[in-house]
């Protein structure tokens, strides 16, 4: 099933960068491809934090409340810099950032149909 996610997500990531350069030019290839990779990456320390909480050493709720809360620091201020910075499409980057989103549903819709 991990497998299938990963699948999944690297093709949504190229056709919405794809999907994106051809509507919006190299801004929003990049917007999208940018953050597709934020939503990869927060899908892996996702699944590695539900692994580590899983086990006896965990370091248990202030761990995981305070890596959950680094992480968003990073959203932010990666936000920031693609809003101030740059010219890279800001609504490409928000729906990559959705790109894990949308692997979770064809999963879904695929042991629904094909997983009896």
């Amino acid at each position: 099933m991990l497998r299938r996610l990963h699948l999944f997500l690297a093709f949504l990531a190229l056709a919405g960068t794809l999907g994106f350069g051809l509507y919006s030019g190299w801004s929003g290839a990049t917007g999208f491809a940018i953050g597709a990779a934020a939503s990869w990456w927060n899908f892996r320390r996702l699944h590695a934090l539900i692994d580590i909480l899983g086990t006896p050493a965990s370091t248990g709720l202030p761990g995981v409340l305070a890596w959950m809360l680094f992480r968003f620091i990073l959203l932010v201020a990666g936000a920031f810099v693609i809003l101030k910075l740059t010219k890279i499409s800001l609504p490409a980057a928000c729906f990559g950032l959705f790109l894990s989103v949308g692997a979770v549903v064809l999963e879904a819709i695929f042991n629904l149909t094909y997983e009896r």
